[in-house]
């Protein structure tokens, strides 16, 4: 994985634990 893989991934991540944390709020 080069650096551009990893600046990807990482904010995807962030991203869905982000709407994870959002639905759990909802529910």
């Amino acid at each position: 994985m080069g650096p551009y893989s990893a600046a990807v991934l990482v904010p995807d991540a962030l991203g869905v634990l982000e709407n994870v944390n959002v639905a759990a709020a909802r529910s």
